[in-house]
C-alpha cells in the first residue's frame, strides 16, 4: 500500500514478522497495535510486514488509517499470497530468520511487544543458516 515492492533480497539480513489478517477479524484487530508497538520498537534489524487479504484497498486504506498504523500493510486481494504461505487461519504470523528461512508460524493473535515475543524475535535473530532454533514457540 505504500508503493513498495518487497523482494527476498530486501529481507535478508533481517529478522522478519510476516502478519496475515484481515478487517473482520476481531483477533486482528487485538493484535495489529501490538505489531505497530513491535514496529516502534525494533531496531533496523527486525522487519515488520502485514498481508491484508482478500479486501479491497480502499477498505484497508480506511482501516490502517484509522488506526494509525505505519508499518507496511500489503494487499493480497485474491488471497494468492496467503495460499501460498498455506495461510488459513486469521491472524497468522510467519517468523523469517536473518537467512531468509521461514522458521516459525505463530496461528492465533500475540501480544508482540510482549515478553514471550521478544525472546521468540531475540531466538530467531541468532539462528544461523545452519542451525535450527532451539525451542519454536508454542502455539
Amino acid at each position: 500500500m505504500q508503493g513498495k515492492v518487497w523482494s527476498k533480497a530486501d529481507l535478508l539480513g533481517h529478522t522478519v514478522v510476516l502478519n496475515f489478517w484481515a478487517t473482520w477479524c476481531a483477533p486482528c484487530k487485538e493484535e495489529l497495535p501490538t505489531l505497530q508497538t513491535l514496529h516502534d520498537i525494533s531496531d533496523s534489524s527486525t522487519l515488520v510486514l502485514s498481508v491484508n487479504v482478500r479486501e479491497p484497498a480502499l477498505r484497508v486504506a480506511r482501516y490502517v488509517q484509522a488506526t494509525g498504523l505505519t508499518f507496511p500493510v500489503m494487499l493480497d486481494s485474491k488471497g494468492e499470497l496467503a495460499k501460498r504461505w498455506g495461510v488459513t487461519v486469521f491472524p497468522t504470523t510467519v517468523l523469517i530468520g536473518p537467512d531468509g528461512q521461514a522458521r516459525w508460524r505463530v496461528m492465533g493473535d500475540v501480544d508482540w511487544s510482549g515478553r514471550e515475543a521478544q525472546t521468540w524475535l531475540s531466538q530467531l535473530s541468532q539462528v544461523s543458516r545452519l542451525q535450527s532454533p532451539a525451542s519454536a514457540p508454542k502455539r
